[in-house]
């Protein structure tokens, strides 16, 4: 792709994004426009081994965006595609490796999908409290937020959710269907 090709690319995208807030590349930000952009700051490489356009087009937009007048923030994407945005709770793999599920609202997700509504939680959360949600701080292997006083509040779960990400993400798939046939194996010579 030539140099003049990848600049209208990242033009007309660019304007795409910022139509979806009410904006435009040719105009400045309205005054009375509430607008905060919030990008995840996930690092990405091309599987092909080619240098990821990614980075590139998220320089651009965001000094195009700034010089537009929008305040655009970066967001640690920690736990962003691994709990469902609606309870907080971890999600367990589906189908695919983007279709997710989770045990407590009974829902699937996209995982991009789910990953965005958590960066727009994100988002929002540092806007009125001046802080992250506490469901989307790590734990610690206990499942304690070691940074609160005596690190001794717990991250509730659900009894029916996964109480693991390494259970949340098997529950799928083939592996999954193992699992389970080996507990039901597991609990029927325990009756025994």
């Amino acid at each position: 792709m030539s140099k003049k090709a990848r600049q209208r690319e990242f033009e007309r995208l660019t304007d795409s994004l910022l139509r979806m807030v009410g904006g435009s590349i040719d105009e400045k930000k309205k005054e009375d426009a509430k607008v905060v952009i919030g990008i995840g700051m996930g690092r990405f490489t091309s599987t092909s081994r080619l240098s990821s356009l990614h980075g590139t087009f998220e320089s651009y937009f965001i000094q195009k965006a700034r010089s537009l007048g929008y305040l655009v923030v970066g967001v640690h994407e920690f736990y962003t595609s691994k709990k469902c945005p609606t309870c907080g709770n971890f999600v367990g793999q589906a189908e695919s490796i983007r279709r997710l599920y989770c045990y407590h609202c009974k829902k699937y997700m996209h995982r991009d999908v789910m990953a965005g509504h958590n960066i727009v939680n994100i988002v929002r959360s540092h806007v009125e409290q001046q802080e992250r949600p506490l469901y989307l701080h790590p734990v610690d292997k206990d499942g304690h937020y070691p940074w609160l006083e005596h690190g001794c509040e717990t991250a509730a779960q659900p009894r029916d959710a996964p109480s693991s990400l390494k259970q949340a993400s098997s529950s799928g798939g083939r592996a999954g269907r193992a699992d389970r046939k080996r507990r039901a194996e597991a609990d029927g010579n325990a009756e025994r």
